[in-house]
């Protein structure tokens, strides 16, 4: 199956999606309209890009194996900050953990497509020679699911893992260590 074959399915999901997003009169924690709360969403996963990809090779402990990169994912929740914390940045990290795939996918609703669609883009980039990559799955209220896929993971072998990846993580994105609410 070729490229457009693997991604045409997955691009229509993302645009049928966005539609949605324009339609939806869901209510947000700050007063944006959906589509202003996911563009702002999207503009700080692309402000923290080099934070998230050092926790998700950390967290997996990518340079002892990458195959973990296969098998499992790092789910994070996020929510806005009460406006006394907004300073701190438009999203605080709520939750982190280390998930097998397998047991994400069974959450059901995107977590089983999502995942299924990168399970699928992933072993194909895998099987032309690519390098492998791996995922962030980010749950954010009024959104169900946000996958952040960091390709070309190689030459992870002369890193240290780093074990004290969520307190890293933790004052990066919130400004402060120890403020993770669950």
């Amino acid at each position: 199956m070729g490229f457009i074959q693997r991604h045409k399915p997955l691009c229509l999901e993302i645009t049928e999606g966005y539609r949605q997003l324009e339609q939806s009169t869901t209510e947000t924690p700050n007063g944006m309209t959906v589509l202003e709360y996911h563009d702002e969403l999207t503009q700080w996963i692309h402000s923290y890009q080099s934070d998230l990809l050092a926790a998700v090779i950390h967290s997996l402990e990518l340079p002892r194996d990458i195959t973990h990169s296969e098998t499992h994912i790092l789910r994070m929740r996020i929510a806005q900050p009460p406006p006394e914390d907004h300073a701190h940045g438009p999203f605080h990290l709520l939750h982190a953990e280390v998930m097998q795939i397998s047991a994400a996918s069974e959450l059901g609703g995107l977590w089983t497509s999502t995942l299924r669609h990168f399970t699928e883009m992933r072993n194909a980039t895998l099987a032309a020679g690519g390098p492998p990559s791996a995922a962030i799955c980010v749950e954010c209220e009024p959104f169900d699911l946000q996958l952040i896929p960091f390709g070309s993971l190689k030459h992870l072998d002369t890193l240290k893992v780093n074990r004290q990846w969520l307190d890293v993580l933790k004052f990066k994105l919130n400004g402060r260590i120890g403020c993770v609410t669950e």
